[in-house]
């Protein structure tokens, strides 16, 4: 640790004009080791200064444990109330605001690295890198000074979605459980029912680690009282059919800006990040057309669109659910499947390559050795591209059937020894009986370096949805097993293995998982594709992203909505929810839909405009405003810090869906939900 040290300034904010009369400052010093006690004060005042040695992280937090506050000319001590506020804040700091604020921002963002002692302190320990990524992330909410992100608090945050009233209504929750003791007793008792928590800090966790417990109740705490940090979800203004009472505890950071008003986002569907944690983006779509996008985004790991983004080149024409890391992480391949209509139709689709700091590393037409629309794709640890090429000339819904009579090829799994497409090998013969009509959709790695692949099928050919395993050998693809579905459509009894397969995941025992959107499942199998271990359903919708985080909890990306719900009347808008489902434990049971709900506002595009325009309805009727900041989602992937990022795929009106506009406006981030994975 270095002798230097620096001044800071701190100040107290717990809400309301709340002063500080009594406390116990520290400061830490963050490392991958024990935090390291730097500084310690008894406090009796909102203001004050620390002298704070340098740290080799360059990152420190600041705990704030109140004994004593005066408010509105009175004073009173906490008594057994445990109540700490929490800051994080780098080297460059010279002012630093602790507060109510900046304790929810941080619990959520460095959810991942902060455990609670029972003493009430937070330790924050972690590699800097993954600090890093969570500090940006924090200060998509809360800068050092206290000051409120413009991020969080205008579009496509603010109040069209429900995540900065939610923040501000903890806020709220976390002033009144310092000023009342009937409701700092509830809150621990309602947040950590299992082993009640002895602080608001380590009871706050436990609601971030477990955002679906008992959130009627915990919204009931404070809904009626004075919200002192607004906007905040009881006053909330809201159209008919919403509530502001949360689905989950859950925050969560929406972006839509690309990086260029010309390319808007439109359509997202993969994610994967670099080296240096950046998110590589797919995109279907030009934005107010049915078109096949050129280009890519690539965001910095707080969302924000990087210099590199918009990215183009390399062929980029239509990329869908096709995005592959190396494993450096420093070469991106992307797969373009080519959508819209039929002067956008591709011949063969193809791959484009670049380096992590944007350089094509392709013909400009990219790469086409033996691909037909190409989809899900992986890296193996060897460096080998693996494929999955479709193989019909057919496109996917909402694209019509194309003019241009393309000769179509086999379905079938491809590879590139080595990332090369000189040293292509394939396979197409699925069921025995080679055809474009497998739809081959996705491909993963299992520990034991065996692909993974998934078939859509396709009912009017008599094709069933299917999972295959293979290995190479001998710069051969060699077949080991595979399993057909045996799902019966209950609308269609006749139709009998046909249920749309989409992504497939493996989970450390290389057991797998495939989602199926016909049928609104995900199917696990044991590892020899023998047989069928479980069948999850509970809140599942249209499973097309199947996701695993190193924990073990399943994140089914849903590309429908709630099932059972109306339309409302002279409304193009479905009534969700729309959402990602969680299994903990691999139990059924414990599923919940991660939804984020509206806050009031419209949904507008990163132009300023409204999702849908001014574009007219049947019979003239123009669209209403969209209250679904969240939509139809295709994928979704862990970033280093622990932060789900959600690929909002399209929007929700099956006429502007097939009519005029498919492509879906952002990515939604749900802040560290999960455990990081890379």
């Amino acid at each position: 640790m270095s002798t230097k040290s620096k001044t800071v300034h701190f100040l107290a904010d717990p809400g309301n004009g709340t002063q500080v009369s009594r406390a116990l400052a520290k400061v830490f010093g963050v490392s991958t080791d024990a935090p390291v006690l730097l500084a310690e004060m008894e406090v009796s005042s909102s203001g004050f200064d620390l002298d704070i040695p340098e740290t080799d992280s360059g990152y420190y937090y600041m705990v704030l444990r109140i004994d004593s506050y005066s408010l509105n000319g009175g004073s009173a001590d906490t008594g057994n109330r445990n109540v700490t506020l929490l800051a994080v804040f780098d080297a460059s700091a010279g002012t630093v605001s602790v507060g109510a604020q900046s304790t929810i921002a941080c619990a959520y963002a460095f959810a991942r690295f902060l455990r609670v002692g029972d003493d009430g302190y937070p330790a924050i320990q972690g590699e800097t890198r993954r600090i890093g990524i969570a500090f940006a992330m924090k200060n998509n909410f809360t800068g050092t000074d206290g000051t409120i992100s413009k991020v969080i608090s205008s579009s496509p945050n603010g109040l069209e979605t429900n995540s900065f009233p939610l923040f501000n209504f903890l806020s709220n929750l976390l002033y009144y459980s310092l000023t009342e003791a009937s409701v700092y007793q509830q809150f621990v008792s309602l947040a950590s029912p299992d082993s009640p928590a002895r602080s608001f800090l380590g009871a706050l966790m436990h609601l971030v680690y477990n955002p679906f417990t008992n959130v009627q109740q915990i919204y009931a705490l404070i809904s009626g009282q004075t919200q002192v940090f607004e906007p905040s979800l009881p006053t909330l203004d809201l159209p008919p059919h919403k509530t502001p009472v949360p689905d989950q505890w859950t925050l969560t950071i929406k972006r839509n800006d690309s990086g260029s008003r010309n390319f808007l986002i439109s359509g997202t569907a993969f994610v994967v990040f670099d080296k240096e944690d950046k998110a590589w983006i797919t995109n279907n779509f030009r934005a107010g057309t049915a078109f096949s996008g050129t280009h890519a985004m690539i965001l910095n790991p707080d969302g924000s669109p990087n210099e590199l983004s918009p990215l183009f080149g390399g062929g980029i024409l239509g990329s869908g659910f096709g995005a592959a890391i190396d494993p450096k992480r420093e070469t991106i391949a992307i797969g373009n499947y080519g959508w819209g209509p039929v002067d956008f139709n591709p011949e063969t689709g193809s791959i484009s390559v670049f380096s992590y700091d944007g350089k094509v590393q392709c013909p400009p037409n990219g790469h086409t050795n033996g691909l037909c629309r190409v989809q899900g794709m992986t890296y193996d640890k060897d460096g080998n591209l693996w494929m999955a090429s479709i193989g019909s000339q057919k496109p996917m819904a909402p694209a019509p059937d194309p003019v241009y009579t393309f000769p179509n090829q086999n379905s079938a799994l491809v590879v590139y020894l080595g990332g090369d497409p000189n040293r292509m090998i394939s396979f197409d013969n699925f069921l025995d009986q080679p055809s474009p009509y497998h739809a081959t959709f996705d491909v993963v790695i299992d520990s034991e370096g065996n692909g993974i692949v998934s078939n859509i099928g396709n009912a009017d050919y008599g094709l069933q949805s299917s999972v295959y395993k293979f290995r190479i050998e001998n710069d051969q693809l060699v077949y080991v097993a595979h399993w057909v579905s045996d799902y019966v459509n209950p609308r269609n009894p006749a139709s009998v293995g046909y249920e749309q397969f989409r992504q497939v995941t493996v989970n450390a025992q290389n057991e797998i998982f495939v989602g199926g959107v016909t049928s609104s499942r995900v199917v696990k199998l044991d590892s020899s594709l023998q047989n069928v271990l479980k069948v999850f359903t509970k809140n599942v919708n249209a499973a097309w992203g199947v996701r695993m985080d190193k924990a073990g909890v399943l994140y089914v990306a849903n590309f429908a909505q709630e099932k059972g719900r109306n339309s409302a009347i002279d409304s193009f808008d479905m009534h969700g929810p729309f959402g990602v489902t969680v299994i903990y434990n691999e139990d059924e049971s414990t599923s919940h839909l991660m939804t984020v709900p509206t806050g009031g506002s419209g949904v507008t595009l990163a132009n300023g405009q409204p999702l849908y325009g001014s574009q007219e309805g049947p019979l003239g009727r123009t669209f209403k405003p969209c209250y679904e900041p969240i939509m139809r989602l295709t994928s979704t992937n862990v970033d280093a810090a622990g932060n789900v990022w959600a690929m909002n795929n399209w929007k929700p009106s099956v006429y502007v869906d097939i009519k005029d506009n498919p492509g879906g406006d952002g990515v939604v981030i749900f802040v560290g939900v999960a455990e990081p994975a890379v």
